[in-house]
């Protein structure tokens, strides 16, 4: 996810309801729209229907509609590595040769944008 990097895509939403969190802490999805927590049921349609719009909620706060429109465009951004020696490791987490050797491969279109976003970040980190 490119506003909550450290989610995984799916496991937002679960994270999310299980937990009551506000992307980080008690906050706004604690109780959505005031529904008690004690109401909203994971993976039930109506309960992931509030959760969800309370994440677009939140996002909307934090990206312009033009930013989600681009992303919209672009290959998935993965978080972690689900293949190799680094699987199931972050992307900032595996040495940077390793990014860099994905970028020559003949890996897939999100792995690439994937390895190419965390090579930027990861640059901007060190100038930082």
């Amino acid at each position: 996810m490119r506003e909550w990097p450290w989610t995984s895509q799916r496991g937002l939403r679960c994270y999310c309801q299980s937990t009551g969190c506000g992307l980080g802490g008690p906050g706004p999805l604690a109780s959505p729209y005031g529904i008690p927590r004690d109401q909203i049921s994971p993976h039930r349609a109506a309960s992931d229907v509030v959760i969800t719009a309370a994440i677009l909620e939140e996002l909307i706060k934090q990206a312009r509609w033009s930013q989600l429109l681009q992303w919209s465009y672009e290959p998935p951004l993965h978080t972690r590595l689900h293949f190799g020696k680094h699987r199931g490791e972050r992307y900032d987490g595996v040495p940077v040769d390793y990014l860099a050797w994905i970028l020559r491969s003949d890996l897939d279109a999100g792995v690439k944008h994937s390895a190419q976003h965390w090579l930027r970040e990861l640059a901007g980190r060190d100038q930082g």
